[in-house]
Formats: structure tokens, sequence, C-alpha cells
């Protein structure tokens, strides 16, 4: 990028109130409390992107001329049936320019583009312990790359946080983000485009699992969000041989690829380093005109790498804001348009698909419609995690849980390990001890809708801890087959299955590989809805859970709940009496436990424990 374009990243554009956000620096000034809501509150805003689709669908007009009117309308532009690319060209003032853009675009579309041999997201539920190889050049490359990187990080640094690209090496388009953070599914051996982190969500929204298109990351190495990362990174010990080996493997990677689009403020203020330019060749700033956008503060430019001598061009790179300046910046919507019409012509240059051609004006939409709650950024991420090392069945180590809850550790007293080994639960433990302090000094009184919902929440967190809801967690994770097939299945893996009674099959394939049942949905959704924050259906609890109280001893033990401080029930290998995730509880089931701690008769003279 220019020197008088990196001189005036920071400052508002031209003719525009200084309130709003031209560029997409004041978000980097943001805490990492807002940076880690966006985390956890991005699977929600997915959901709520769908169902803003939907309502698209709708309007009077077709859905395509919907998206086309929302991504037209805000940039001053007709809504007819014009190609992306001729649409986008019409802003290129230089003539000459144009014409040879055409030609390049016309010569790519001729030309046949490496794919990835796989999929380039099923590394997400792959039990593999290394890389996915998505392109046996890559995986050259990236073998020598890791083994230098490792060496300047030094023997501490455990590779398995570095982050591969994603895609075929000389894919027809390349897509540079900045660094990966841990929020993701996949924290050991992952890969960037991974739809399973909120900032990647924005692109697979636009272009889905697209095996043509390389996606990677300027730095590889992950780490938590910060608002000072670049400061961060560049304190390492090396950092400038670190830095130049990143750079010399994404130049690599970008040689022979016709188009690229690179990502955020700080890719973007060494755009330059990214492109391999050669003697015989020369880099050109293109302007795009279209007069009430500007991108970095200056109207939105494209550069050119062409040769000198026949001007004949070999690599377009466009830029792009960051996916987080659409979750939080409020972005004006002429700006938002400009991505989704940027992002539109490029993937049509490259001849790819475009999964949704207004994905970002959707996303602006449905963020302005979400009710965003600010208060509890900290504890939800801390539940977000904790929710995936229980489904994940492993822990997060402790440095990793020491960056992201970094001021927790520095003000407050983080109780020390427990059995449950995981230093995320010590992070929920500051919280629940304070609401213990909270309660016996009556605070919560004061407050009877907090101390209601601050209960509930303890309630489904104690639920989520048996042993019961990890198997439904396992269940439904597993392939769905029929009762005939899984018998088969069986057969074959041990001849004496065939002695085992009807019944006995019955309720094995019942709790391992039927499909979910209406009420065991209903329990994997009430998670889902209290990671979300929304309001929980408390009665559903109270129909499938005894919870601890004084007048039942033997319930399932929660936060908060005024019993002995001590829980020492086993959830680990046993399964908690008082929960029954099958049919409704009855009242005579529910006195039955009172009595016997069973819901199911016992023989005479046996009663169940208590806890």
């Amino acid at each position: 990028m220019s020197s008088t374009l990196k001189s005036k990243a920071g400052e508002p554009a031209d003719g525009m109130d200084k309130k709003v956000r031209a560029d997409e620096g004041d978000f980097e000034d943001n805490d990492l409390q807002a940076r880690l809501e966006l985390e956890v509150t991005a699977e929600s805003i997915d959901e709520t992107c769908s169902e803003d689709t939907s309502e698209d669908a709708e309007e009077e007009w077709p859905t395509q001329k919907a998206a086309r009117h929302y991504v037209l309308t805000p940039l001053n532009i007709k809504v007819d049936n014009r190609s992306w690319t001729e649409i986008f060209l019409d802003f290129i003032d230089d003539e000459d320019m144009k014409n040879s853009i055409k030609d390049f675009v016309s010569v790519q579309g001729r030309r046949s583009h490496p794919k990835a041999i796989e999929d380039v997201d099923a590394f997400l539920s792959s039990t593999k312990k290394d890389w996915a190889d998505h392109d046996p050049k890559i995986t050259a490359y990236w073998s020598e790359f890791k083994t230098q990187l490792s060496e300047l990080l030094g023997p501490e640094f455990d590779e398995r946080f570095l982050v591969k690209p994603s895609g075929p090496l000389s894919a027809v388009l390349v897509v540079v983000w900045h660094y990966p953070t841990y929020m993701t599914k996949k924290q050991f051996w992952g890969h960037v485009m991974d739809k399973s982190n909120p900032s990647l969500q924005v692109q697979y929204r636009k272009i889905g699992p697209n095996r043509s298109v390389l996606t990677s990351n300027r730095i590889p190495i992950r780490k938590a969000y910060s608002r000072s990362a670049s400061e961060e990174f560049s304190s390492l010990p090396n950092w400038d041989k670190i830095e130049e080996v990143c750079l010399k493997f994404q130049r690599d990677l970008n040689a022979e690829s016709p188009f690229l689009i690179v990502v955020g403020t700080e890719n973007n203020s060494t755009i330059e380093r990214l492109v391999e330019v050669g003697l015989d060749y020369e880099r050109v700033w293109v302007p795009i005109n279209l007069n009430t956008v500007a991108l970095y503060a200056e109207e939105p430019q494209i550069l050119i790498v062409r040769h000198k001598d026949t001007g004949a061009i070999r690599q377009m790179v466009f830029s792009s804001f960051h996916s987080q300046t659409f979750y939080y910046a409020a972005p004006i919507p002429n700006l938002v348009a400009y991505h989704d019409l940027l992002w539109n012509a490029v993937l049509e240059f490259a001849g790819l698909y475009i999964k949704s051609e207004n994905s970002f004006t959707t996303l602006v939409r449905a963020v302005e419609k979400k009710n965003h709650y600010r208060g509890y950024g900290m504890i939800k991420t801390a539940v977000y995690l904790r929710g995936k090392e229980l489904q994940e069945k492993m822990v997060f180590p402790e440095r990793v849980v020491r960056e992201i809850f970094k001021k927790v550790f520095e003000t407050e007293d983080v109780p020390p390990l427990g059995r449950s080994r995981s230093h995320v639960k010590r992070i929920l433990d500051v919280w629940t001890n304070k609401g213990r302090m909270t309660q016996a000094a009556s605070g919560w009184r004061n407050f009877p809708s907090m101390r209601t919902y601050y209960n509930t929440m303890a309630k489904i967190d104690a639920l989520w801890n048996t042993k019961q809801v990890r198997q439904l967690l396992v269940k439904a994770d597993r392939k769905r087959i029929s009762f005939c097939e899984w018998c088969k299945e069986e057969t074959v893996r041990n001849p004496n299955f065939q002695s085992t009674s009807l019944r006995d099959k019955l309720d094995i394939y019942e709790s391992v590989r039927a499909p979910l049942s209406f009420f065991e949905s209903r329990v994997l959704n009430l998670k889902r809805d209290y990671n979300k924050n929304s309001d929980c259906d408390k009665r559903f609890l109270g129909r499938h859970v005894v919870y601890y109280s004084e007048e039942n001893p033997r319930g399932l033990r929660w936060e908060g709940d005024g019993g002995p401080e001590n829980d020492d029930f086993d959830h680990d290998t046993e399964e908690h009496p008082a929960v029954f995730l099958g049919n409704v509880l009855t009242d005579k089931q529910k006195r039955r436990f009172q009595e016997t701690g069973s819901f199911w008769p016992q023989p005479t003279g046996h009663t169940v424990s208590s806890s």
C-alpha cells in the first residue's frame, strides 16, 4: 500500500462525521472482553443470519434481486442484471487498465486451476493427530516452514498450535488473514479456513468450503486476541527472523495465484511485502472511484502486478476490512455494501461460486437485530470454553487459559486446580465463589430476577456435567444408522452378539445409535440457549431433573444450592439417579425419588443411599 494510504489509515474519510468509523483501526483498540464476546456469540449471530436470509426470500421480489438490492442500493447503483464484474469495473476510470483487467480475467477463465484433494473443513471432525493434506506441494512447503519457525520460537513452543493454510498451491484465489486465535473446535493441528471461528465464518458464508481457494495466515501462530497483538508479536525473541520467515512463506504461497484478497489493517499496512514482484514486473495502484466509500481513509484501490514492458497483468490484489469490523464497528451501509460488491466481483473474476451475494449486508442487519449482553463477556467466554472441554473430553493448557484470562489471574484469588484438572473451571470458580459470598450477604435478594437467572444457569451447568448428558453429546455426534444396520455391524464385530436378547439390543441401540429423541434434543438446545444467554425454560429442567434442596438431599447438586460445600458424586463414572432424559417425570416419580432416591419402584426393603 502506498505511503499516503499508510499515513492516513487512522483518519476519518473526507466529508464524513468523525464519529463514524471510516476504517477498522478504531476497532483494533477495543478491549479483550469485546473480542471474546464476539467469539462466544458468533454462533447465535450465524443462526440469526440464517433467519434473516429466509426473511429475504419472503420479500415481493425474488431472493436474488433482493440480495442485489441490499448490495447496490446503498452504493447508489441501479439494480439490474449486469454481472458483478461489469458493475465493479465501471468504477475504474482508466480505460486502458480496465481493458487489461478484462483480458486478464478472460485468460484466467480459460486456464485450469488446482483444487484441494479433500474438503478443506474435513479436519474439524478428523481424529488424526496431524494436519490434513490438502495438497502435497503445500504439505512439503509447510513441513520445511514449520521446522524453521519452531527453531526460532524455541523448545517451549508447542508446534501443534501452528495453523496450516487451507487449500491448494497456485490456487486461483488466495485470502490472507493476520493470525489465528484459540476460538476454534480444533486448537491442535488446525487449518485457516475454520468455520468454527467467528471471523472465518464471514468468509465461509461468502465462499463456502471451496476447494479452489487457498486461505492462509500471515502469522500462523495461534494466540489469544489482543488489541496490542502486533506489539506482542514484535516482542518475541528473534521476531525479525520470525516475521521474515512468515512473509517468505506467504510470498511463496501467493506467487502463482492470479487473485488475492488481503484482510485487515495489519496485513494491508504491509501489503507490498506479501507480493513477489521480480525484476521484470512492477506494482501499480488502480483507484476504484466509488466516491461514497473510503477504505482505510482513502478511496479503495487495487494493487496490480504487471510486466514493465508489455503491461500484461500477472496478479491482482484486493484490500478488505477484517470481518470483526462487521460484528462490532457499526459501519456505514455503503461500506458494508462495498465489501459484498468487492468479494462478489473477485469471486466472479476467479470463476468461483458465490454462496451468498449479500453475506456482509445480511450479517450487519443480523447483528443490529441481535440483543447483545455486554455485562458478562468474560463469564460467557469461560462457560463457552468449559462446555468445549466437556464436549471434546479435553482441557485447555494452563498457558492458553492464562493468556485469555490474564486479567482474572492478575486481579482475583484464583483457586487451585481441582479434580477436573481444568484451568477454565478455576476461572468459573472465581465467579462461583463471588456469587456465594453475595448470596451469603443477601445481595441477590435485592434482585430477584438476577437471582433466578443465576440459579437457572447453575442448574443447567450442573446437568451438563452429568454422565448422562456427556453420553448424549457422544450420541449426537455419531452417524445415524437403522437398527438392522447396527445389528449387522455389531454381529460382524462380535459374533456372540447374536445371542443377545432383542430387548437388550434395543436398549443398547437407543442409548448409542438411535436418532435423538425430542427430549434429548431439548437438552442440547437448552445448553445452546444457555451459551447464547437467552431466557431458559426453567420448567423443562424440573421435568427431567430433581435438584438438591432441603426436601431433596439426594437431588443433583448445583452451585449456590445452599447445601454442604463439597459434592463428592463421581459424574465421570456414574449416572446421577436424579436425572432422567427420557419421558417427562411424573409427580409420583418425583415423590418416589424423594422417599427412596430412585424414580423407579425398588425391591421391598431397598432404598438408595443419600449422596
